[in-house]
């Protein structure tokens, strides 16, 4: 029989309160004349990151595409401060692809909205922002000037999918714009929950809406272009 000292699971036990002493050892010093007032917390359950609903059912994206928004997302490790450098060989790495491939995943997050490109600094790289829902394309235009061209690029590049991207954005702006919406105006918040109600009853019903339906303009890519896409997808 194993002595109680040396079992499993007193290891285990040994291990935890030493790591229970290590984070207590860590917490900032105490102000004085307030130690005996303080709480000091420790979470030792598993960490969760909440991830967006339509990110996941967006299907202007790919499976890996989704992916990697989840990826970088967790990168921001610390809510007060939600920025972080990393190379795009580390983020290559958390993905588990080449950067050839990150960078075309980026490309397609960037043309459906899920992250902007802000800026590109020497010596810091490119900036992006990540968004819970597609951004509002005047918000968009507003932190990345070059979102259009870099949509009409997408529409003549040589890779396939950043063709299908471009010319599915494309697609549902002249869609939206036929049908009546403005995307010189911003958008009310008011607006924007109508259009996320509208966006989850899409996703939801998919094949109860036809060519002529007036989509919410939520995704950067509507509904009857993603059709297309899926259709591309399946046969390839």
């Amino acid at each position: 029989m194993t002595p109680p000292g040396n079992s499993p699971t007193h290891s285990r036990g040994h291990a935890l309160k030493n790591l229970v002493n290590h984070l207590i050892a860590s917490l900032p010093s105490s102000q004085q004349g307030a130690a005996d007032d303080q709480l000091g917390l420790v979470y030792l359950g598993t960490v969760h990151d909440s991830i967006p609903r339509l990110l996941i059912l967006d299907q202007g994206l790919r499976l890996e595409e989704r992916c990697v928004w989840q990826i970088m997302r967790i990168c921001i490790t610390d809510p007060a401060r939600p920025a972080s450098l990393l190379t795009q060989k580390q983020l290559a790495h958390h993905c588990s692809v080449d950067r050839k491939t990150l960078r075309r995943y980026l490309y397609a997050l960037r043309a459906n909205r899920w992250i902007t490109q802000c800026a590109k600094i020497h010596g810091r790289g490119t900036i992006w922002a990540l968004h819970d829902e597609p951004l509002a394309l005047p918000d968009t235009l507003l932190l990345d000037p070059d979102y259009m061209a870099f949509i009409h690029e997408c529409g003549r590049s040589n890779i396939k999918r950043l063709r299908e991207v471009g010319t599915g954005v494309l697609r549902t702006l002249q869609h939206h714009t036929a049908n009546g919406l403005d995307y010189n105006q911003p958008v009310s918040t008011m607006e924007q929950i109508a259009r996320r109600m509208s966006a989850l009853e899409e996703v939801s019903q998919p094949l109860k809406l036809d060519a002529d339906s007036v989509f919410s303009g939520f995704f950067a890519i509507g509904s009857h272009s993603q059709n297309s896409q899926i259709r591309s997808y399946r046969e390839h």
